[in-house]
């Protein structure tokens, strides 16, 4: 994951982007783990879902991914695993 500040976008065609590196020497890695957080916050928030019952991988083993798109442009999908995530708030030794 890239954060946000260390790249932009620009569209070289109408519909085609390119990402440029721009490149901060004094960035902290507390400040880039902090913004890969913020980042991975949003997929928290946009795609997991609670299921309404225990998670079952025999279950959801069917689900359709999920797309969701990065903030460079990357395009990445998430199955059955936007379920089981939430999940384990309700059962935490599922997540051992």
């Amino acid at each position: 994951i890239k954060p946000r500040y260390s790249f932009k976008r620009k569209e070289i065609q109408p519909g085609v982007f390119q990402t440029v590196d721009i490149d901060f020497p004094n960035t902290t890695e507390s400040y880039k783990l902090y913004s890969k957080s913020v980042i991975a916050s949003d997929i928290k928030e946009c795609v997991c879902r609670a299921p309404g019952t225990p998670y079952d991988e025999s279950a959801y083993s069917n689900i359709p991914m999920t797309p969701y798109e990065l903030p460079d442009g990357q395009s990445i999908a998430i199955g059955a695993d936007r379920f089981k995530i939430p999940d384990v708030l309700f059962n935490p030794s599922f997540g051992s």
